[in-house]
């Protein structure tokens, strides 16, 4: 079963937003998520937090912060962590070196208890944000690269993720 990412229109637009506000440097989020079948739902996106470092060359996030928000929304919303999307320079958008190494210390180190996880590239392209999205697995410890759907805040799925009222028992409109 291939896996898709699926943000809300929020989460892209949260995306779209950093990128555009550092054209000239990399940055980056976190990706909270549910798993619903082959879907990897996200809701909102967790920025890169106050202390972050973006160079042209490299992103640091504040990772205290991010937790915090990260056990914040789990709490709230039992999502977890479900990858890290960062911008590249250029038009490079594929995983570097160190995204991989990355990428597999995240699937692989059983603290973070992972079997996967999903770790979006974004570039700016013709002043457009961009984002190709690449999932490694624990089990190949490869990227492969993976669908980007981006649904509305309205959906179903996205209102039982925020509600906690199932699906099947929401009022559907007209």
């Amino acid at each position: 079963m291939t896996m898709r990412l699926v943000l809300s229109r929020r989460a892209m637009a949260a995306i779209e937003a950093d990128v555009l506000a550092h054209p000239t440097t990399e940055t980056g989020g976190l990706l909270p998520c549910r798993l619903l079948g082959d879907a990897m739902i996200v809701p909102f996106t967790i920025p890169g937090g106050p202390k972050a470092t973006r160079t042209a060359s490299r992103f640091s996030p504040d990772t205290g912060s991010q937790q915090v928000l990260l056990d914040f929304a789990f709490e709230l919303f039992s999502v977890d962590f479900g990858g890290a999307w960062h911008k590249h320079p250029g038009l490079f958008d594929q995983p570097s070196a160190v995204d991989l190494k990355t990428a597999r210390h995240i699937v692989t180190d059983p603290t973070w208890d992972k079997q996967h996880a999903v770790f979006p590239i974004a570039v700016i392209d013709n002043g457009q944000v961009r984002l190709r999205a690449y999932l490694m697995q624990r089990s190949t410890q490869a990227f492969e690269e993976i669908p980007i759907e981006v649904i509305p805040d309205a959906d179903a799925r996205v209102v039982e993720i925020l509600s906690g009222r199932p699906a099947a028992e929401q009022e559907v409109k007209p």
